[in-house]
């Protein structure tokens, strides 16, 4: 090799060589026995080793695998083929230099940042644990309440089934009721909902069979159905930025260290190869801001990158879909009925992010009556917010309708506006309306608000609605919401409405003081005027919020009315229990509820507090009052079988569990005293800490005429590190001892061995084991 260098010049221009033939050959046959294996590196940073031919003149041919493994953007055309290598001229790179080290018999290779691919970096944020099937379980909730006056008294419930398993979760609800309704009958069951649902989260879609909801989109109504709907469903990634977040570009000569900061705050570091690249999925705030990315070489020298951004969650990141398909009967007299359906209707919602500045919306719908479609765009303009437009249609009984969508939304750190209207012809319907429903005319608002920093934020919100053939209702409000203190807060509003009723104002004031870490007391007065009757009061409250696990919460408000309040809960081990006593305007009530929920998994019935959203059986082992943690929140202890159930996880996220190690036994060990769980929507998920208990023991070993090993010398088992020291009378102490294991005892020159075998754990807190006898012949 070092043979073939001297051949070569000992610098190599390859882009400053000028009257070289392009086209390359090798007429002698004879390049092959100039081939040069080197180390190489390109604009500083190591790639490897690779094939080189030094030609005369100064020129270097380089394997053209190796220029794509650079990520150069126009690899040469000409190629010449030597023992089945693809050679290739690097002088045909503009502006690339190549220099060979012969001391150190390395190549390095200079080319310009154009040369080079441009490269897309992602922000990493943080670990995403990825949610496992689901055991089959299930359970049933209940939630009971009574309420008793001098005037009336009556009962209601609301209960929940449900099971889960590999192949989704199913749930069922019904509420029941002993008061009279108006046009009812008194202890009634009603069905509320039931449906089962699947759930890929891989793929981002739900498929539901039951009861469910259509998407309204830009200009419909949402239609509560029984059918089947099958759609995306972005929740399943809760990690998942659905909006377009900002990419901006650079260019770095060498490799480089590029720090990122968003409106002022730094948020990631990101390492970038040499060439254009592109820095995205940065953490940004919705609205307007600004992007700076300052690139560090290694060499201490830097560049300021400065873009700003407009991002919103009304676009869609380019290339993604939310789309819904429904179909099915609509759901009517819902609460009030248990299976009254309508005639069958479908419906079709779909939307796609076209760039970072568009998105569009496509949606349509049909029943017996009405065929509906509409199409709604949302643009950013130069990051000036977004402009929402959107046309529809129908046909059916009514005749043919039209219907019209505008809208307008900008965000800063201090200032925003929402702008909305919709307008629609007398014709106009959607599925499901029944012809004696107002019509429609028009809907309009407004919303102005402004942060002033420490002087609190300022907001301003009117909304106007007409139907057809009857007068606009409008209404405005006022707020204002300030921190007087860090420890409290203001709130005022006024609003004010007038049109087809009788006009009204009100006002509102609300003083929040928080005492401790759940508790806060409160003072808050209201007036408001109708017509010419005025009213007004005010109330002063303290309350101590429960505990996301066990504890107390209480409430107590007085007010200005003489109507009085006290009222305590009790969240425990089985469920969450209620009592309130009021009094006002001469009369007397109570009110009281209890709620819970029973269920199964993994061979485990059990009763806890309502189970909400998704759940969780966790094991320590069989250790009984261990304190348990969910979010750094105390959740409770386990049982005598060292269980607990978390009745509230959130679904598809990385719930953090952990225990008190200092609740269990010095002789135990844990693997680790934190985990996270990612369960199925209304699952379970298994957490299970293997509490184990160490085996501390002695060992008495024996050589084979009976005597003791000798004192001093030094046992170790196969798969330790640790060596353990002989006491008198041979005997050892051995912490966290293996049930099976094979022992070598050393002393001076001499060695034996011997085999331990246990069936299982003594009871006994110090065992002593033995006599082994531990025999010369049987080390190998």
């Amino acid at each position: 090799m070092a043979a073939s260098l001297l051949l070569a010049h000992h610098a190599c221009r390859a882009g400053e060589l000028d009257g070289v033939d392009s086209e390359l050959s090798d007429p002698a046959g004879t390049a092959a026995q100039g081939l040069v294996l080197l180390e190489a590196t390109v604009n500083g940073q190591a790639v490897g080793s690779l094939v080189v031919l030094p030609q005369p003149g100064g020129r270097l041919l380089v394997e053209r695998a190796a220029l794509r493994r650079w990520r150069v953007k126009a690899l040469p055309d000409s190629v010449i083929e030597i023992e089945s290598r693809p050679l290739v001229a690097l002088d045909a790179i503009a502006g690339a230099t190549a220099t060979i080290d012969q001391r150190t018999q390395r190549l390095h290779v200079r080319l310009p940042p154009s040369a080079f691919e441009p490269g897309s970096h992602a922000l990493q944020r943080g670990g995403v644990v990825e949610s496992t099937a689901p055991p089959w379980g299930g359970f049933a909730n209940y939630k009971l309440f009574g309420f008793s006056s001098e005037a009336s008294s009556f009962a209601s419930g609301l209960f929940e089934l449900g099971v889960s398993g590999r192949y989704g979760a199913g749930n069922t609800s019904f509420g029941a009721n002993t008061a009279t309704f108006s046009g009812g009958t008194t202890g009634r069951l009603i069905r509320l909902e039931s449906a089962w649902r699947y759930d890929l989260p891989s793929k981002l879609r739900t498929v539901t069979l039951g009861d469910a909801i259509t998407t309204p989109g830009a200009w419909g109504r949402s239609i509560r159905f029984g059918g089947l709907q099958i759609g995306s469903n972005f929740s399943l990634q809760p990690n998942l930025l659905t909006y377009p977040l900002p990419a901006v570009p650079g260019t770095a000569v060498v490799p480089s260290t590029v720090d990122v900061f968003v409106n002022g705050s730094r948020v990631g570091s990101q390492p970038v190869d040499p060439g254009p690249f592109s820095i995205t999925g940065m953490p940004v705030v919705t609205g307007s801001g600004e992007v700076q990315l300052i690139v560090r070489d290694a060499f201490g020298q830097q560049q300021l990158i400065t873009q700003p951004f407009y991002t919103s969650r009304r676009l869609l990141a380019p290339a993604l879909d939310d789309y819904r398909i429904s179909i099915g009967a609509p759901r009517r007299n819902y609460g009030l009925a248990s299976s009254d359906y309508g005639d069958g209707f479908g419906s079709a919602y779909w939307r796609r992010g076209l760039s970072d500045k568009t998105t569009v919306e496509l949606r349509a719908e049909v029943d017996a009556h009405v065929r509906a479609g509409g199409a709604t765009v949302d643009w950013n303009p130069a990051n000036l917010g977004v402009i929402s437009a959107g046309l529809a249609a129908s046909h059916g009984d009514a005749g043919s309708g039209q219907l019209a969508v505008a809208g307008y939304e900008y965000q800063r750190a201090r200032f925003n506006i929402v702008l909305r209207g919709l307008w629609a012809s007398p014709e106009f319907r959607l599925a499901g309306d029944e012809t004696s429903l107002r019509r429609l005319a028009r809907s309009t608002m407004a919303a102005l608000g402004y942060n002033f920093g420490a002087a609190g934020s300022l907001g301003l919100a009117w909304a106007g609605q007409a139907s057809h053939g009857e007068p606009a209702v409008q209404s405005a409000t006022l707020s204002y919401s300030f921190n007087p203190v860090k420890w409290a807060s203001l709130i005022l509003s006024a609003s004010r409405s007038w049109g087809a009723s009788v006009p009204g104002s009100s006002f509102f004031a609300s003083l929040v003081l928080p005492l401790g870490e759940a508790t806060t007391a409160s003072v808050d007065a209201s007036s408001s005027r109708s017509g010419s009757h005025d009213t007004g009061h005010a109330a002063l409250s303290l309350q101590k919020a429960i505990p996301s696990g066990e504890g107390w919460g209480y409430r107590l408000r007085a007010g200005s009315d003489q109507r009085y309040e006290i009222g305590g809960t009790r969240s425990g081990r089985y469920g969450i229990y209620s009592a309130d006593i009021a009094s006002g305007g001469g009369s007397s009530a109570v009110r009281f509820s209890a709620e819970g929920g029973i269920g199964y998994v993994d061979a485990t019935f059990f009763a806890a507090r309502p189970i909400v959203d998704s759940f969780a059986l966790v094991r320590v082992g069989q250790f009984e009052n261990v304190r348990v943690y969910h979010e750094g929140n105390y959740a409770g202890r386990t049982d005598a079988e060292g269980k607990l159930i978390l009745p509230r996880l959130y679904p598809y996220q990385p719930n953090r569990i952990s225990i008190d190690e200092k609740d269990l036994p010095i002789d135990i060990t844990l693997a680790a005293s934190e985990q996270r769980a990612a369960p199925y929507f209304r699952s379970a998920a298994l957490v299970d800490f293997d509490a184990r208990r160490r085996l501390n023991a002695l060992l008495r070993v024996l050589l084979p005429d009976g005597t003791p090993l000798p004192a001093g010398a030094e046992l170790q088992y196969d798969g330790s590190a640790l060596s353990h020291p002989v006491a008198d009378d041979g005997e050892v102490f051995i912490p966290d001892l293996p049930l099976q294991a094979r022992f070598v005892a050393r002393w001076g020159e001499r060695r034996c061995s011997f085999q331990l075998r246990l069936e299982q754990a003594p009871a006994e807190r110090l065992p002593v084991l033995g006599p082994f006898l531990c025999k010369s012949g049987a080390e190998p």
